[in-house]
């Protein structure tokens, strides 16, 4: 796998240049903690007119893994006493084989108990395409105020194939399809059942620093999702999201600095509309954060962000967030004049599991909601 990424070729000149691009493709393996090089002599004599050397590079193992264990925990209230409890669990079990194979399984219990779990196979040595078979079951239970579902309770097994390309450390390209089943009990419509069955496509590019508390770089993607009756689905449709986050930190005096984020996201069905269990939602921390989780549902979907990030000495973070969104029933009523409005505050840390986040979220409408999360919330 390392050799595969090394592209210096044997017997040339040192390259710096071309050598720097191979450290940096062996590091993002992920798997070493240093990454460097050292030359060392190959003639006896150290007087010699055109002395040789033979470059080494030397990969250092993490000292930890290859078996990652992570953790997290959410907490949402809102002002009427409604709450939203989940804890999170996640397993990375990385180097399963010599193309460096990756196996994760996150595991959610609470309002939402879900296991996903996903093995990301490359099918060469430098990792460019790779397959990622999964599989995926939710259970659910949600209370749709906007909407005409009333209490949802759903039950969800989905089983996946990708295959992509990775473009480097800039991003990815993923094709796949899926089947699966859905059984859901509203309050409103009875019992749903539908069988599923499609395809999608995926494109991803991420120069985030990090998705916890950014502060530059640009993170974009795009995914088209077909329901297919040829791949067994009951209902037949098409759906486009894309999303954006981008990040600027200008250089301040003092002991903390501040970043700007701006966030956006839209969601649209095409060409139909979209059975009732497929519907875009709004609602919960950064996303109209004033509102319950999942409180607004449509086929389509429109959210603009806009959050100050100011980081203190010792990994303290005080965040403020303005965002504006909607949800619409059909495309054709879309408007933008709409848009719902909602400010939150917040304070975060980093620490070892991960971020800590306590926040409170308030919307225009009148709406509050509560915020804890302890770990990464991925």
């Amino acid at each position: 796998q390392i050799r595969g990424r090394i592209r210096s070729p044997l017997g040339a000149d040192l390259d710096l240049g071309l050598l720097q691009e191979d450290l940096e493709r062996i590091y993002q393996i992920g798997e070493f903690e240093r990454v460097g090089f050292r030359l060392e002599p190959l003639d006896l004599d150290p007087w010699a007119a055109d002395p040789r050397h033979r470059l080494v590079v030397q990969a250092e193992d993490k000292s930890w893994g290859p078996t990652y264990l992570r953790a997290g925990l959410r907490f949402q209230t809102n002002l009427a006493g409604d709450s939203d409890f989940l804890a999170l669990g996640q397993i990375r079990r990385t180097q399963l084989n010599a193309l460096g194979a990756e196996w994760k399984t996150t595991l959610t219990v609470g309002d939402i108990s879900e296991v996903t779990s996903e093995l990301f196979q490359p099918l060469d040595y430098l990792g460019r395409f790779f397959l990622a078979p999964g599989l995926e079951v939710v259970r659910d239970e949600i209370f749709d105020t906007a909407g005409t579902l009333g209490l949802i309770e759903g039950n969800q097994g989905l089983g996946r194939l990708d295959a992509g390309l990775l473009w480097k450390s800039y991003g990815e390209l993923r094709v796949g399809l899926f089947r699966g089943q859905l059984d859901a009990d509203t309050s409103s419509q009875g019992e749903i059942k539908a069988a599923l069955g499609g395809w999608r496509v995926r494109a991803t590019f991420d120069q985030l620093d990090s998705f916890s508390f950014p502060a530059r770089g640009t993170f974009a993607e795009v995914e088209w999702l077909g329901s297919s009756s040829s791949l067994g689905a009951d209902d037949r449709y098409e759906l486009v999201t894309a999303d954006v986050v981008q990040a600027w930190t200008p250089p301040l005096r003092g002991s903390g600095r501040t970043s700007l984020v701006f966030r956006a996201g839209y969601a649209t069905s095409v060409a139909s509309e979209l059975p009732d269990y497929a519907e875009f939602d709004l609602g919960g921390f950064q996303n109209l954060s004033g509102l319950n989780q999942g409180s607004l549902r449509g086929d389509v979907r429109a959210l603009v962000a806009l959050t100050l990030i100011h980081r203190r000495p010792g990994g303290l973070y005080l965040g403020a967030s303005v965002e504006g969104g909607n949800t619409w029933a059909l495309r054709e009523d879309l408007d933008f004049g709409n848009l719902l409005g909602s400010a939150l505050v917040f304070v975060g840390r980093d620490t070892y599991v991960g971020p800590v986040y306590v926040g409170y979220g308030q919307s225009t409408s009148g709406e509050g909601s509560l915020y804890l999360f302890f770990g990464q919330p991925f």
